[in-house]
């Protein structure tokens, strides 16, 4: 099995039905190929008797294959580095492009009226005490995440206690 197959590429594993010739109507193993070359749909290979025979090549599963990146996954008209590309940086904004951007923009709060709204929150939730205040006040999560084992949490960047020794 793994002459015929090394034609196509080298084999990782077979199937148990193959392996103990259970089927014999078909063959099934896992291959490692080389995706830059094609996949070939039929392989000849000589048989015991010295006879070429040609047996057809099924695929379970092809990866897409990019053109643009050479990335797996994913197909060109898909690919981020083609959608990058084509999308303009503010640079490339014209001013009459720019002005309906500003005025859909003003129509929300961002920048420095954010966070000034955001801390005037904050200081409101601790006066008041309720369970976001004391958490935030604690510097605690507010959001019912774990903390046990979580360390991407607030708790993580306390300080830890450390008990040093002079030699």
């Amino acid at each position: 099995m793994a002459k015929i197959v090394s034609t196509i590429g080298e084999m990782v594993r077979q199937d148990r039905a193959t392996g103990n010739w259970e089927k014999l109507q078909f063959a099934r193993a896992l291959i490692e190929v080389n995706l830059t070359k094609d996949l070939p749909a039929q392989i000849k290979f000589d048989d015991e008797k010295g006879d070429y025979v040609y047996v057809e090549v099924f695929y379970e599963w092809k990866p897409e294959l990019c053109s643009q990146c050479q990335g797996i996954g994913h197909v060109k008209e898909d690919c981020r580095k083609r959608l990058q590309s084509s999308i303009n940086s503010s640079k490339d904004l014209t001013k009459r492009e720019i002005f309906p951007l500003g005025e859909e923009l003003s129509n929300y709060v961002v920048g420095k009226e954010l966070r000034g709204c955001v801390e005037r929150d904050m200081k409101r939730v601790v006066g008041i005490q309720c369970y976001k205040g004391i958490r935030n006040r604690e510097g605690l999560p507010s959001r019912r995440q774990r903390t046990r084992t979580n360390a991407q949490t607030k708790k993580s960047h306390l300080p830890i206690p450390l008990a040093l020794r002079k030699k």
